[in-house]
């Protein structure tokens, strides 16, 4: 029975061994991968405490110190010389303008929505904020 042969002139046995061979490269393969993904699950689960303990180390660092929009407006201006005005005229596209005039309570544009109230834009969101 094991004589017989296989369409590619290989006997049974042969094909079998072949197989057997194929199979343990595989679950090897597999033993290899198994162990390399608990190494990553390991490093991930290590970067996310120590990612956590930054966060709470960055907020601790911050921590008795509220800062004004404003203030940071006046500081980003002053300190570091950003041109206020300039970004005040460009936020001031023609759409917004009409929208003020209008009484619009918002403006939606391609980059994000401009919030409107008694005709001051009061912020712009992106959708993208975090969460508070």
């Amino acid at each position: 029975m094991g004589t017989a042969n296989g369409s590619d002139g290989s006997t049974i046995v042969e094909r079998l061994d072949e197989i057997e061979f194929r199979l343990n490269e595989i679950a090897e393969a597999r033993r290899k991968l198994s162990t390399e993904m608990s190494d990553l699950d390991g490093e991930m689960a290590r970067l996310k405490k120590e990612q956590a303990a930054l966060e709470a180390a960055r907020l601790d660092h911050c921590k008795g110190v509220v800062i004004s929009d404003h203030a940071l407006v006046r500081w980003l201006e002053r300190h570091h010389g950003i041109d206020m005005e300039m970004h005040r005229r460009e936020m001031a596209s023609p759409a917004l303008r009409d929208a003020v005039a209008a009484g619009a309570r918002g403006l939606k544009t391609a980059q994000g929505t401009f919030k409107i109230k008694d005709g001051v834009v009061t912020t712009f969101l992106t959708g993208k904020e975090p969460r508070r």
